[in-house]
Parts: structure tokens; C-alpha cells; sequence
């Protein structure tokens, strides 16, 4: 875990290159470490983080993308 002091958006543009992908409004998960997801959840070494509404749809892409090299 760690903090990062800033605009999380800010944050977000920076890591994006290091497969970094936002969830919900508070939290950016690194695609590598997803364990799975289901339903409104994703799994991250065995800790659940909620999907949001508005970045479900997006993150999910961006998993299937990442997993697939690409």
C-alpha cells in the first residue's frame, strides 16, 4: 500500500503506463495483480475492491486488453 499526495487523476496519468487502471473514485488497482472479477467486485490478492458503476464497463475492457498482451 501506498499514498501519493495529489489529484488522483494526476496519479493516474503517471502510473497508466505501469498498468495501473482506475476502479471506482478512490482506488487504482494494478491489472497485473487481479485475481478475478465478479460482479460489481474485482479481486486483488485476496482483497475486494468495488467497481463503480462508471468505471465497470472501462476497467473490465482494459483487463480483457491487458491479459490478452495488448
Amino acid at each position: 500500500e501506498y499514498k501519493q499526495y495529489g489529484s488522483l487523476k494526476s496519479v493516474e496519468e503517471i502510473l497508466k503506463k505501469y498498468s495501473f487502471y482506475r476502479c471506482n473514485n478512490y482506488t487504482l488497482i494494478n491489472l497485473f495483480y487481479v485475481d478475478g472479477i465478479m460482479g460489481n467486485f474485482v479481486t486483488v490478492k485476496g482483497k475486494q475492491f468495488e467497481l463503480s458503476r462508471h468505471k465497470k464497463k472501462q476497467f473490465i475492457e482494459a483487463f480483457v486488453a491487458y491479459t490478452k498482451g495488448g
